[in-house]
């Protein structure tokens, strides 16, 4: 499947819109979600990242910042008043999933609240941006954004690829490959799918297709004459 085109679906007939298109990019851990958004950006494409929203907050919220010391401890906290990232993934691969899902649930609207707030920055002349947001079908977010585009690989790739990130061990790799929605009901949500299952070279081209069906979904069809 390495060379195999991106997948489109019917979704979004092409119209002239108050916003751009809001592009929900998703995938397995470890799927290439970044690459491919990497790609897209260098196209000219806005690319608007839960992850980076998300550092952002644990960082500069107060709000969030004083529910995680009270539930999980001061000592989670950098000296300058954030969050500690490194000292947060220890204390949640010891924790139970009941954890994750405070802490999710604490998070998850704030993220998508500087998700909206981004996107209604953007110039209204943009045909579309990327939304890349890993949980977008595990928080129930996908009336939120105008299609899905699902990174894919085969599990087995999956893990393996996950296997070679730093600071990730055997047991928590897990835990967060079975949290997330599986194979068969990403694809199924999917409008377009890019394969990842072969080198990076291969994704070019179907990032290139890609662009060009957003960018054609955006324009307005021409007038009879």
């Amino acid at each position: 499947m390495g060379n195999a085109p991106a997948v489109s679906r019917p979704g979004v007939e092409r119209t002239r819109r108050a916003r751009p298109l809001r592009i929900g990019l998703t995938g397995g851990l470890a799927c290439g979600k970044s690459t491919v958004a990497g790609l897209f950006h260098g196209q000219g494409v806005p690319v608007l990242d839960a992850d980076q929203a998300c550092h952002a907050i644990l960082a500069g919220d107060a709000e969030v910042r004083t529910a995680i010391r009270r539930r999980f401890g001061a000592r989670l906290l950098e000296p300058g008043g954030g969050v500690s990232r490194t000292r947060l993934r220890e204390h949640l691969c010891a924790a139970g999933d009941e954890e994750l899902d405070w802490l999710e649930e604490l998070l998850h609207r704030r993220i998508y609240r500087s998700l909206e707030t981004a996107w209604k920055e953007l110039s209204t002349v943009l045909p579309y941006c990327l939304w890349v947001v890993p949980l977008l079908l595990e928080s129930n977010a996908r009336f939120r954004v105008d299609r899905v585009l699902v990174v894919d690989c085969p599990v087995k790739l999956q893990r393996a690829r996950a296997g070679r990130r730093p600071g990730l061990d055997a047991e928590w790799l897990e835990r967060l490959i079975h949290r997330q929605s599986g194979r068969t009901e990403r694809l199924a949500a999917a409008h377009e799918i890019i394969d990842n299952s072969g080198p990076q070279s291969a994704l070019a081209s179907q990032v290139h297709r890609l662009h060009r069906r957003y960018r054609n979904l955006t324009s307005p069809r021409p007038h009879a004459c």
